[in-house]
């Protein structure tokens, strides 16, 4: 969330260009995330393994083990949406919250208007530095929700090798789909 409050105020308060500052935070990101695995772990930028116990595990739904010899609904069940942990469940969770956000409650009405028109919604009173802010808020939440996800739930573990814009590169030099896959893993 601090990263999402530096970006406010590069981009609200100082207003700079919204997806410079972006890219600027994702490359002091990336590269804090090394320096303070290094420092912390003495690993060389890795970050220990976290063991079983202190992971988000699977959590299997009622009956799934029942219904998956039925066809196409059984492995459905059983497979895509049953052994999940629980932020997959509350990421789904967050998607219809976040529709009754923007469209059904006075915040999302006044986020809208920000962005399609942030005259009207300073002349009628409100500020829409502040409003921006809020919504950088918000939207700070959701990515760190993002980044517990991956850190905890899904690998467990972070690695200097795994640097997104190498594997970008790499992917549009290659034909295959794993060659971005082989930069992070």
């Amino acid at each position: 969330m601090l990263l999402s409050l530096l970006h406010g105020f590069a981009s609200i308060t100082q207003r700079g260009n919204q997806i410079i500052s972006g890219v600027a935070i994702n490359f002091i990101a990336s590269g804090l995330t090394i320096l303070l695995g290094n420092a912390w772990f003495g690993q060389g930028g890795r970050t220990p393994q976290l063991p079983n116990t202190a992971r988000f595990t699977e959590i299997t739904l009622p009956f799934a083990a029942d219904i998956a010899p039925i066809p196409f609904i059984g492995p459905l069940y059983s497979e895509l949406i049953s052994g999940q942990n629980i932020l997959v469940y509350l990421a789904f969770l967050a998607v219809p919250f976040t529709w009754w956000v923007l469209y059904r409650t006075r915040f999302g009405l006044r986020v809208r208007a920000v962005g399609e028109n942030p005259g009207a919604v300073d002349t009628a009173g409100i500020s829409v530095a502040w409003l921006r802010y809020r919504a950088l808020i918000c939207c700070g939440i959701l990515a760190g929700f993002a980044g517990t996800y991956l850190s905890v739930a899904q690998s467990a573990a972070s690695s200097a090798r795994c640097r997104p814009a190498r594997a970008i590169s790499r992917s549009r030099r290659s034909s295959s789909p794993s060659g971005s896959r082989s930069t992070c893993f």
